[in-house]
C-alpha cells in the first residue's frame, strides 16, 4: 500500500472541480466505497482521477494500491461486500453524481433513478 498523500495533482488537468464536487464524490465513496481506478505516470502524478484522489481524501481514504502495468492489461477492480441496489447504481455509474454537478463538461441534465431503478432524463 501507498499513502494517498503520495499522489501528485496534474497542474495540465482540464476539468476543475468545485469543492461541491469533491464533496458529492466523497459522499459516493463513503456510501459505496472505492470501486473504479485511477491512472498515474511513474512519478506518482495523477493522469486519469484527479477528482476521485480528492474526493477520497475527503472520504478519510488514506491509501492506494498500485498496479503497475504497460497497458497491454485491463485492471478490474473486484468489490465485495455490496448490496444488489450498490452493485446497480455502480454499474449504471452513480447517475447521483452527473455531469454538470461533477466538474466541466457535458451541461447535459443528469441522469436519474425513478423508484424502479430505470433511467429518465428530468423534464
Amino acid at each position: 500500500m501507498t499513502s494517498i498523500n503520495s499522489l501528485h495533482p496534474d497542474h495540465k488537468n482540464a476539468r476543475r472541480r468545485t469543492d461541491r464536487s469533491a464533496s458529492l464524490i466523497a459522499d459516493s465513496l463513503k456510501q459505496f466505497g472505492a470501486a473504479r481506478s485511477i491512472v498515474i505516470d511513474e512519478d506518482n502524478r495523477i493522469l486519469a482521477g484527479n477528482g476521485t484522489v480528492e474526493g477520497a481524501k475527503l472520504a478519510g481514504i488514506k491509501n492506494v494500491r498500485i498496479i503497475e502495468t504497460d497497458g497491454t492489461e485491463v485492471i478490474a477492480v473486484k468489490r465485495t461486500g455490496l448490496t444488489e441496489e450498490e452493485k446497480v447504481s455502480l454499474a449504471i455509474g452513480q447517475p447521483h453524481l452527473g455531469p454538470q454537478r461533477m466538474g466541466s463538461g457535458d451541461a447535459s441534465p443528469p441522469l436519474r433513478r425513478t423508484r424502479h431503478l430505470s433511467l429518465v432524463r428530468p423534464i
